[in-house]
């Protein structure tokens, strides 16, 4: 007997619930037992994939399973592949329709259509060929026709604001009563959140943590994860963006440039901007070392006075220190300086009255209007290459071509470099600096708890002495720490007491002393 093989393919994951799996189902098992073929424990199917792209012949697909079975001989011919019809196996185009069916059946493999019981071989007739052709393009055509609707359909929805609007949407959103618009819902304000805590130092994971522990409601209805925390953070759809896409397979294709104001803003844009310049920083930690206590203050700035290594915390005896990662090697003689210096440090010198006035003011460069520049580029450049696209749509001139593809490249470049500067202005805007809420920030990064206000406020102070463009901390002979802080070019120096942490000596009325002041400083510039 004559082994047979059951192709059996719908395109949307909705016929799934339906009757179509049930209705090809049966007619395999039909046609077999009336025929009186085997029927290979071996079946091959695609659910829920489409045709008209010929995503069904890839080589992770059901189709492309068995062509690459054929091929490599691991199923044997002749043999039967028994499909419903036609248009099961493709809804490309005539051509590459055709060409498809011939390469299975010259591999001595009969295609039967159960709806008409058709036969074609590798010997088919006239009449046989014109039949499939006549099939092939009639699928095809009410496949595209169906994309073009489909595609008119979406563009009126994009568009016209007084379109019905679908209920695929963000989480944090509901559609109108009249479904032409959208309104924020509760989960607004955990967006809301979500953007504070990454800003103020929290990666995906601690903030699903801490929503899991102050029992916030997920999207759905499970616990919070990671993988919608950055789903989020770094979604434009936050700031009222619609990007229309294109999908095939898993990978969206952007259409066009994303529309503004489709969606209500739930966060500002310098907001969005800052989380993003947060996150990068984030992931530069992650890979110097980082801890889940943000304890380091001085990361990325704080340095060792002997040998340029970036600090690093150290635990001894329950108690914290700044350590030279090149000292613990034997590569260098710095000694450990507690970080209790620090936090004297932030209240006698950081907030004095002249260098609180120096610091204070944010040094972060104004980009607005380089960034308006880049974007009236940027503009100018899209309109062009748009007008090139209608007026070469079916050329094939290889100069038009890498003309086209060149603006893009300089299109997609601008881009980057205006989300690069728009990080840039969120980050130079970040704090309102205030004397008092600086000391209080101070007790609580100081604190020994470790509480998501403690956190908080570590990653403020960070963000603060950020404005430095380096520490440089070191300890002498005679037990003083040392600490230079560079401004602009400035550079400030200071000096302790020795010991003025010694078990049972008296706390000296104070730790830190100024020794050198630079000619020129922010306040008098």
């Amino acid at each position: 007997m004559t082994t047979a093989y059951s192709y059996i393919r719908f395109s949307s994951k909705k016929q799934q619930k339906g009757d179509s799996l049930r209705r090809q189902s049966e007619l395999v098992t039909t046609y077999c037992r009336q025929h009186n073929l085997t029927l290979s424990t071996q079946s091959f199917s695609d659910l829920g994939v489409s045709a008209y792209h010929s995503d069904n012949i890839k080589g992770d697909s059901g189709l492309g399973q068995f062509l690459n079975a054929i091929s490599e001989g691991k199923i044997k011919t002749p043999c039967y592949l028994l499909v419903e019809s036609l248009d099961r196996l493709s809804r490309a185009g005539i051509n590459k329709a055709l060409r498809q069916l011939m390469e299975i059946t010259e591999q001595d493999v009969t295609v039967i259509t159960l709806f008409d019981n058709r036969m074609y071989t590798k010997d088919m007739d006239l009449g046989d060929f014109i039949h499939s052709i006549v099939y092939m393009q009639r699928a095809y055509e009410e496949s595209d026709t169906k994309s073009k609707r489909l595609k008119a359909v979406w563009h009126n929805r994009r568009t016209n604001p007084e379109a019905l609007k679908t209920n695929n949407k963000p989480f944090w959103l509901d559609l109108t009563p009249d479904r032409k618009g959208f309104v924020l819902n509760e989960s607004a304000e955990t967006v809301r959140r979500m953007f504070d805590l990454s800003i103020n130092g929290f990666g995906s994971n601690l903030i699903a943590k801490h929503f899991n522990r102050d029992g916030i409601p997920s999207p759905n209805v499970k616990t919070w994860g990671d993988a919608v925390i950055t789903k989020t953070l770094n979604n434009k759809a936050v700031l009222g963006e619609y990007q229309p896409n294109t999908v095939k397979g898993r990978k969206y294709t952007p259409i066009g440039e994303p529309i503004k104001g489709y969606y209500p803003a739930v966060v500002g844009e310098n907001t969005f901007y800052l989380s993003q310049a947060k996150i990068k920083e984030r992931a530069k930690s992650q890979r110097r070392g980082s801890t889940s206590s943000h304890l380091n203050m001085l990361k990325g700035i704080g340095v060792c006075v002997d040998c340029g290594a970036p600090l690093r915390i150290q635990t001894q005896q329950h108690l914290k220190y700044f350590r030279c990662p090149e000292a613990l090697k034997g590569l260098c003689n710095s000694k450990p300086v507690n970080i209790w210096f620090l936090r004297d440090w932030l209240k006698e010198q950081w907030l004095s009255p002249v260098f609180f006035e120096t610091w204070s003011v944010a040094t972060g460069e104004s980009v607005s209007k380089e960034l308006e520049a880049l974007e009236a580029k940027k503009s100018e450049l899209s309109n062009t290459l748009e007008m090139m696209l209608q007026s070469f749509s079916a050329t094939t001139s290889p100069l038009v071509l890498a003309n086209i593809q060149q603006r893009t490249e300089e299109i997609d470049s601008l881009g980057k470099e205006i989300e690069s500067l728009k990080e840039k202005e969120a980050s130079s805007s970040q704090h309102q600096v205030s004397y008092q809420n600086c000391w209080t920030l101070i007790d609580k990064a100081f604190s020994e708890e470790n509480e998501t206000e403690n956190l908080v406020a570590r990653n403020k102070i960070r963000g603060l002495l950020s404005r430095f463009d380096s520490f440089t901390v070191g300890m002498t002979s005679n037990r003083e720490a040392t600490l230079a802080a560079d401004i602009d070019g400035g550079i400030f120096s200071f000096i302790s007491t020795p010991f003025p942490y010694a078990p049972k000596r008296k706390a000296p009325p104070f730790i830190w002393y100024m020794v050198e002041i630079p000619s020129v400083t922010k306040s008098n510039v």
